[in-house]
């Protein structure tokens, strides 16, 4: 039985040294390395798609990446939230209001 132990110990062992490779080099992905999206609920011309337009492009020099600017107005910013919800949850996405 001692030896089953054994086996039992360092099969789990390479396991967590596995799972931890393996986060290590997920936290190695450097964020942001694709354009970012800005979804606005209002229409284009508003005083928040100004405003919006202007943090984008703050964002776009300080991170070096482009970062897209998009209305999607009606429905009281229901179809901007729909939009966002149905993006991927990757922090890429982000909703201005």
């Amino acid at each position: 039985m001692g030896e089953n132990m054994k086996r039992l110990a360092l099969a789990l062992c390479a396991c967590l040294l596995a799972a931890l490779t393996t986060s290590l080099h997920a936290a190695d992905a450097v964020w942001p390395s694709k354009p970012i999206r800005i979804i606005i609920p209002l229409s284009p011309g508003a005083l928040t798609d100004v405003i919006a337009r202007m943090y984008g492009n703050e964002l776009s020099k300080r991170l070096n990446v482009p970062v897209i600017v998009e209305n999607n107005a009606g429905a009281g910013g229901v179809i901007a939230s729909q939009n966002l919800a149905a993006s991927a949850p990757d922090g890429y996405t982000l909703l201005f209001v």
